[in-house]
């Protein structure tokens, strides 16, 4: 998956974004559909149980947010209390520890651990993932606009 965020020459932004599909491989390591040398997601499971789908709803999320702290002013020192959001109890203890104080850098900084430990290491669980997505779509997103 891959995504590249900017703004065209008229002046607009744009962002594109490749989703996963069922046959990329992402990681080089014997997995739980005993493929010694590629994870194949054609399993629909990555490491830890982790959803294909949610793994592509938290990168998009995860996208949205990159976007708008590098286009909207001011809104990475924003904070989850500033705009009324909650954070899950699975994100509130470590190594993610967000509450009200944390910033929309220290959010995306959360997000793209999950998605980094959800492809090397298979840490990331469905649940966790599933909170960051839901966090970031039905509130970051939609009130740091």
């Amino acid at each position: 998956m891959s995504w590249t965020i900017g703004i065209n020459q008229t002046g607009l932004r744009f962002a594109t974004v490749s989703t996963l599909a069922q046959s990329d491989k992402i990681l080089p390591a014997t997995n739980a559909c005993g493929t010694p040398s590629s994870f194949n997601l054609d399993c629909s499971k990555l490491p830890g149980g982790l959803q294909v789908g949610t793994l592509n709803n938290l990168a998009g999320q995860t996208l949205a947010l990159t976007y708008n702290q590098n286009y909207v002013p001011g809104f990475s020192s924003q904070t989850l209390g500033f705009l009324a959001c909650t954070a899950p109890a699975s994100l509130k203890v470590a190594p993610y520890s967000l509450g009200p104080s944390s910033t929309m850098a220290q959010v995306l900084a959360a997000a793209n651990y999950l998605i980094a430990h959800a492809v090397k290491g298979g840490s990331t669980t469905q649940q966790t993932a599933s909170d960051m997505a839901g966090l970031l779509g039905d509130c970051v997103n939609t009130k740091g606009m």
